[in-house]
């Protein structure tokens, strides 16, 4: 008996046994016998399946080999037929049992009526030539941005029902080698495109024999990104040169850029600025104003929006002042000035910008000036009393605000006393006064130098007494001179 297929999978009880061969016969009895596949399941009752009963249980193919010599070259392969009524077995019997028969010169046909092989004819009553191919080659590249779905790589072979697939990666274009994918083994494969970089990819098939699919490759792209984010603030003076407002990006393709306005602080809705379309960008300061901008960069995978930056441009300011001042002028920026004029003067104010300060500015001098007093005992100059003749120099303030130095020429003339005695009868007229008694008599005069003369009198009154006499005399009498 040789290249058969011999194969029981009948369920049966639980006291029934089922087997690929049985003969009541010893084994022994039989002479010729090789080339076969023995193949037994009970799926109901694995423990009843007996892989032959030849006068007595023989659990395997070493119990078929075992006490005569036959089933050297016999098989215990898993067996499949197209139906129970069809003894074409399927794809990947046909792959277990292809050329492992021996040719029999009575047997050239199969159940076909097709020529077995003269060699090694296939074990069973059908014969059949296996061609394995691959008939779809999975794509060849690929470029994917970095967390899309990238095309699925698909590969058949023509034997459909039995062809068993394993995908593989590797980091060079290669398909020796490589790292297996656990759990993809369909047809098709997605690969991954989380991680930017090119991988490759390929697939293992195997039927009756085992080919690999071309090598696929996978280009992932980082998405655009900006990884430097532009200033967030500024504040500049209206006309003056601010700092540009720049970023860094990155990713695929040929980035551009365009930048926005906007007088919210909002990173949507803003006014294009068309002639802004490179990484950086400088803000006009024509107008006092809070702008914000910001910029849309945009690439092969995807577009990034910027963080705002806000630019604050500060006004200048004007002013006008008059100062009048003694001798010299401190300006505000701190220049000194000692001659009246008009001029502009530059600080910064209250925002860090210029305030340009008209000034008119007086300036006004000190003056001098002397006189002359000839005074009396004493004389008082701006508070002080002075006794004595000279020169005295004091500083007071003149009409325009600033020092008056004036000069005291001082003359001091002194008062002046004295006294008499005068003897006089009945009153003495003294200073328009008319002294009847003795006594001491003040009076205050003028001296020669118009200062108080202080003259002491000191007065006799002799009164004046009365007698009589008689005198007879003949024709004239002299008395007190006189006839």
């Amino acid at each position: 008996m040789f290249t058969n297929t011999l194969n029981n999978q009948n369920t049966g009880g639980t006291a029934s046994k089922n087997s690929a061969i049985y003969s009541v016969a010893p084994i022994t009895a039989f002479t010729t016998m090789d080339y076969n596949n023995f193949y037994v399941n009970n799926a109901l009752n694995p423990s009843q399946a007996v892989l032959a009963f030849i006068g007595g249980d023989r659990t395997n193919l070493a119990g078929l080999q075992s006490g005569f010599g036959q089933n050297v070259n016999s098989k215990t392969i898993v067996t499949s037929f197209i139906s129970a009524t069809n003894l074409h077995v399927t794809t990947p019997s046909k792959c277990n049992l292809n050329g492992l028969g021996t040719p029999l010169a009575a047997v050239t046909v199969d159940l076909d009526n097709e020529t077995r092989n003269a060699t090694n004819p296939d074990m069973g009553a059908d014969e059949y030539s296996i061609v394995f191919s691959i008939t779809n080659q999975p794509l060849t590249t690929q470029n994917v941005c970095q967390n899309a779905i990238p095309t699925r790589l698909v590969t058949k072979a023509n034997q459909l029902d039995t062809t068993k697939y394993q995908w593989f990666s590797y980091t060079v274009n290669s398909k020796v080698g490589g790292t297996l994918i656990v759990g993809s083994t369909d047809t098709s494969y997605t690969p991954p495109s989380s991680t930017v970089g090119t991988m490759y990819y390929f697939c293992a098939l195997s039927a009756c024999t085992v080919d690999t699919s071309n090598v696929s490759e996978v280009i992932v792209n980082p998405l655009t990104v900006i990884g430097t984010e532009p200033a967030t603030t500024q504040t500049v003076c209206k006309n003056a040169t601010p700092t540009n407002i720049s970023l860094v990006a990155s990713g695929a393709g040929t980035l551009t850029y365009q930048w926005y306005s906007n007088t919210s602080n909002s990173r949507s809705g803003g006014t294009i600025i068309g002639s802004a379309t490179a990484d950086s960008f400088t803000p006009p300061t024509t107008s006092a104003a809070t702008i914000y901008y910001y910029c849309v960069v945009t690439g092969t995978c995807g577009l990034d929006t910027s963080s705002t930056s806000t630019v604050t441009i500060n006004s200048s300011t004007t002013a006008s002042i008059s100062p009048s001042v003694c001798y010299t002028y401190t300006t505000p920026s701190g220049k000194t000035r000692t001659t009246s004029a008009t001029f502009n003067d530059t600080i910064p104010n209250a925002k860090g910008c210029d305030s340009v300060i008209t000034i008119n500015l007086t300036i006004n001098n000190s003056s001098t000036g002397s006189f002359a007093v000839t005074a009396c005992n004493s004389y008082t100059f701006n508070g002080a009393t002075r006794t004595t003749s000279g020169a005295y120099l004091d500083t007071l303030v003149n009409v325009a605000g600033c020092d008056s130095f004036l000069t005291l020429n001082l003359t001091i003339n002194n008062s002046s006393t004295g006294s008499f005695a005068v003897t006089a009868c009945n009153s003495y007229i003294f200073n328009g006064a008319s002294r009847t008694t003795s006594g001491a008599y003040l009076d205050t005069l003028v001296n020669a130098k118009g200062c108080d003369s202080f003259l002491t009198l000191n007065l006799t009154i002799n009164n004046s007494s009365t007698g009589s006499f008689a005198v007879t005399a003949c024709n004239s009498y002299i008395f007190n001179g006189a006839s």
